[in-house]
Formats: C-alpha cells, structure tokens, sequence
C-alpha cells in the first residue's frame, strides 16, 4: 500500500487538475460519492435504521459531506447536514456544494455555531446510526480548541457509528499525533491515498 504526505496528496490533486484537466468540484464530486456510498452500504447490510447525521466544517471535508448528503438523499437514506460555521465562512468548492445542496434539497441543513446549537439540532440522535466527521481536515495546524473541541466529544460520546472523511479530525496526517483530541472513527474514507499519519 502506497502512502503519501499531506503535502504530495495536495500536489497530486493540483495536477489532476492542471495536467488531466479534471475540474476541482468534479475532484469533490468524486469524493463526496464515495463516501455516500460507504455510509449505504453500512447502512444496508447493517439492517440500520438508516437516519445519517453529517457533520461539516468550513473546508473541503465539509465539501465532501455536502457532496455524500445529497448523493445518500438521492438513494433514499434520510441525512441531514449540520454546519459547524456560519455559511458566509465556507469557500470555494466547499461553497459551491453547500449552494447546491440548499437549492437542490432544501430543509437538509442547519447550522451549529455553538454547543448549544449542535445539541439542539441532535435533538433526535437516537434515531441515527451514523455520524460522518467532515469537521477537520488535513490542513489543521495546532491544537484542536473551542467549539471543536466541543464537537469532537460530542461526536464520541454519541455512542454512534462514525465515518471520518479523509482523516478523523484532530489527527496529524502525516505524523498521526493527536493535537489535543481526535474523532474515534471507526472507519476513514481516505480520499487518493492514505495519509501516513493512518497507520
């Protein structure tokens, strides 16, 4: 098995789209794709009740749950996306998805700027089988603070299968040290190829 750093999957991306001619939101597409059609599976074989929680952040991961959201509701799996962010602060590709999500399948988002928001929309948890971590990505840098910090017990002590996207936030992609507090995925959905701080 090939492993790479952070920094050589970010340049193999960039040359997928400079040299390939493959558009970055179709890099997203893909992404976003695969990681629904883990989460079906999980939820068809394990004869789950079905409900997904998805869990975004401001970045590219929370792109990719946009993306899985609106693929899982097109297959008929109930999902529902928090932002963890005011969705003025989510860019790019990321935005674009979000934009598409809200136009194509209104009412699948809320927004969790706080604690208290997150618990208010999880209200309903215990109809939900699985979280998908699109929190954190590899770009992080330092410990893991604040309303984060927050969410990241949240979502392991949600006693709840989750699925991270990429790399569980809070976890080095290339070292695998923890910084501060890292998702208890019980399974990664590594997008290229798996990031050293994997194993």
């Amino acid at each position: 098995m090939k492993l790479v750093t952070t920094e050589t999957m970010k340049s193999l991306d960039e040359a997928a789209v400079r040299e390939h001619g493959i558009a970055s939101l179709d890099l997203m597409e893909r992404a976003g794709r695969a990681v629904a059609r883990v989460v079906h599976s999980l939820v068809k074989d394990g004869g789950l009740k079905e409900k997904v929680f998805l869990l975004a952040g401001s970045g590219n991961n929370g792109g990719d749950a946009f993306v899985a959201a609106r693929h899982l509701l097109e297959r008929g799996v109930p999902a529902r996306v928090i932002l963890l962010v005011d969705p003025e602060r989510v860019r790019g590709d990321a935005k674009e998805n979000l934009e598409r999500l809200r136009r194509e399948v209104p009412g699948s988002l809320a927004v969790a700027r706080t604690i208290e928001e997150l618990m208010d929309c999880a209200r309903d948890l215990e109809e939900v089988d699985i979280i998908v971590d699109g929190v954190l990505g590899t770009g992080l840098k330092g410990d893991v603070k604040g309303h984060y910090c927050e969410v990241i017990f949240f979502i392991n002590g949600s006693n709840r299968k989750i699925v991270s996207i990429d790399i569980p936030s809070g976890l080095d992609g290339d070292s695998g040290v923890v910084h501060g507090v890292c998702v208890d995925a019980l399974a990664t959905i590594t997008m290229g190829l798996p990031k050293l701080g994997l194993v």
